[in-house]
């Protein structure tokens, strides 16, 4: 199992375009990528002061898939 984390903070007041939740300018985001065999698990926590009264927390799975050799940009917007 190899576990990569992602720490974010200072950034725009708006929202995750991804599931919706609103964030200021205070808000702090941690991601923790996890793989296990075929699997890729992505777990999201969201705390912001602001907006929240708790963490917002989100996981997600990804499973493996063999048929797929290249990956499409996503382009981010300001």
């Amino acid at each position: 199992m190899l576990i990569r984390r992602v720490d974010t903070a200072y950034f725009k007041e708006g929202y995750i375009r991804r599931n919706g939740a609103s964030h200021s300018d205070q808000g702090h985001i941690v991601e923790r990528f996890a793989h296990f065999g075929d699997i890729l698990m992505l777990m999201i926590k969201l705390e912001d002061p602001v907006y929240l009264t708790k963490p917002f927390t989100r996981f997600i799975s990804f499973p493996h898939r063999s048929e797929i050799k290249k990956l499409r940009p996503y382009p981010c917007e300001d």
